[in-house]
């Protein structure tokens, strides 16, 4: 039954993706710079609903910090947390705002069922997302690379025309090494386009940038939120995302001038001083989605939402305290946001 619902999928989805215009028909994927892991916005009602009117002025404002994609979906943006079709109603419409604001859509599929997995992963070809992400599952985790590469290749015949980055969670631990996805996995998996880390072993960088020398290829390597921006530029690596290049990407854009060799090594070192204090600055306040969730709200003058259980809304108190401490590293912040949290 599984495998004639995937050959469904894929069938629908290529005759359905044979008429979607993509924005990124290169035969070779090629993302660098910012990758912004995008808020999912929630009403403040009983079952926080999804507040998309706010999503275009969202990705406005992303695109004018120099952002260059997004990820729609991911765990920072409480991805595992939304039904299947609250997913497709939210990379709908980041697709329609990013192609607005030319930033390049990358959208989450994994953390459920193989078949839901494969369900997004179809639906996010059919919208003309660039690349898809995916986690694999999150209690049922692939115990080899075999395994894992058995399972990415099933998403991919799902969306066929779609680059495939795996997320490599520390949170999720598994027994494979990037190497040995990569050199194995591109043989066998014809979408693989690259692997997304955050984990905060250094390592496992240099593995992922040794399979491209040995394979010949060019993955995309992302660094993703534990791993500092600076030591990673000095590997080599060219992506990066993290939740603060929501709310303050112009101190990122910064450290990356240095990646580039616009800058000295002392004014990355700066730059990545000054970030690190102020995101240990916002998550004094409360859990990494809760605080960060928080932070944009601020900065943006967009109001995220609460999160959704079982993560906690952070009270007046700490966003007001958030707010100067913001002010006092030279964050520009909207106070009348502030007014949201008053009744929570």
């Amino acid at each position: 039954m599984l495998r004639l619902t995937t050959l469904f999928i894929v069938l629908t989805t290529s005759q359905f993706a044979a008429g979607v215009n993509l924005r990124y028909k290169d035969s070779k994927f090629n993302l660098k710079g910012l990758v912004a892991p995008v808020f999912t916005p929630f009403l403040d009602d009983e079952n926080k609903s999804l507040n998309l009117k706010i999503i275009p002025d969202y990705a406005e404002f992303l695109a004018s910090k120099n952002i260059s994609a997004v990820l729609v979906a991911g765990s920072t943006g409480e991805g595992t947390l939304l039904s299947v079709e609250e997913r497709k109603k939210l990379a709908e419409a980041w697709s329609r705002a990013g192609q607005k604001n030319k930033l390049r859509l990358m959208i989450h599929v994994g953390g459920v069922a193989p078949i839901d997995v494969q369900n997004l992963a179809a639906h996010a070809e059919s919208i003309g997302a660039d690349s898809i992400l995916c986690l694999p599952d999150l209690y049922l985790k692939p115990k080899s690379t075999e395994d894992l590469i058995e399972y990415l290749d099933g998403v991919s015949k799902a969306a066929p025309r779609t680059p495939l980055i795996y997320y490599q969670s520390s949170k999720v631990p598994n027994n494979v090494r990037p190497y040995g996805l990569l050199t194995l996995g591109g043989k066998i998996i014809s979408t693989l386009a690259g692997i997304k880390i955050d984990s905060s072993d250094i390592k496992d960088g240099l593995e992922a940038l040794r399979a491209n020398e040995n394979t010949g290829k060019n993955y995309t390597i992302i660094y993703g939120s534990k791993m500092p921006i600076l030591p990673a530029c000095g590997l080599g690596v060219e992506t990066f995302m993290t939740a603060s290049l929501n709310f303050v990407p112009e101190v990122a854009v910064e450290i990356i001038e240095f990646c580039g060799g616009r800058s000295d090594l002392e004014a990355g070192r700066a730059a990545q001083t000054r970030l690190s204090q102020i995101e240990r600055d916002v998550l004094q306040y409360g859990g990494y989605v809760e605080a960060m969730k928080t932070a944009t709200s601020l900065a943006s003058g967009l109001y995220m939402g609460p999160p959704r259980a079982p993560f906690r809304s952070l009270s007046l108190t700490a966003a007001e305290k958030m707010s100067k401490d913001l002010a006092r590293r030279g964050l520009s912040t909207v106070p009348s946001t502030l007014q949201n949290y008053k009744n929570l």
